[in-house]
């Protein structure tokens, strides 16, 4: 049991480790750590002995929160918004109150740090917007300064989010460095003189759409 989420835990850090330095396999271990909480839920939910002092409702929690940070790390649709928050956060957040309420009203039961924790972070991490996750995973300077030259995807992919929070010079700035990096791509043999066209092309109508506010198909998918 407590093997489980020490594995989750080890195995998401990895990915991010992954996903810092640009190395494949990085969603695919995100994907394994988020199986393996939901393992332990159902486990948790039959076993009769809890580590972590994680109650039924607690492990289910957990594996929500844990969903709800995986979908967000990866930029994936989580539902419609209410009020400013997508409906899957809306979802954990009434069941984290759900089981602090019903926890706590049993005087012989005490909230799991773990659960606690996750939460925590969980509702922090909403408030931190895409562009943000994304410059710090994708562009980060000082881990990926030259790689940066080149990568001309997540400069787009930046440049669409800077976008849709409003920040149309920035988005502008952005768009160029992905065109700058798209250029340096095929002078160094990164990409072939096909690919250039074609990008460049998607690159300048994303620019147009930036200025139009026209911008809707998203970004590069590399």
């Amino acid at each position: 049991m407590k093997g489980l989420l020490i594995a989750a835990v080890s195995v998401f850090f990895v990915s991010v480790i992954f996903r810092l330095l640009h190395w494949p396999g990085a969603s695919l271990m995100t994907m394994i750590a988020t199986c393996l909480v939901f393992i332990f839920a159902i486990i948790n939910s039959i076993v009769k002995k809890k580590v972590f002092n994680i109650n039924i409702l607690g492990g289910w929690v957990l594996f929500f929160w844990g969903m709800y940070i995986f979908f967000k790390y990866l930029y994936w649709y989580a539902g419609p918004s209410f009020a400013g928050f997508n409906s899957m956060f809306l979802i954990v957040f009434i069941l984290t109150v759900i089981y602090i309420a019903v926890t706590i009203s049993n005087q012989y039961k005490r909230l799991s740090k773990v659960v606690v924790t996750t939460s925590i972070i969980g509702i922090t991490f909403s408030f931190i917007p895409s562009y943000s996750i994304c410059y710090f995973f994708d562009l980060n300077e000082v881990i990926n300064k030259e790689y940066n030259q080149t990568n001309y995807y997540s400069w787009d992919k930046y440049s669409w989010f800077l976008y849709i929070r409003g920040e149309k010079n920035r988005a502008l700035e952005s768009n160029q460095k992905a065109i700058n990096a798209l250029n340096k791509s095929v002078e160094i043999d990164y990409i072939n003189d096909f690919d250039h066209s074609t990008y460049l092309v998607i690159l300048n109508s994303h620019r147009q759409g930036i200025i139009d506010g026209t911008w809707t198909e998203s970004y590069i998918r590399y």
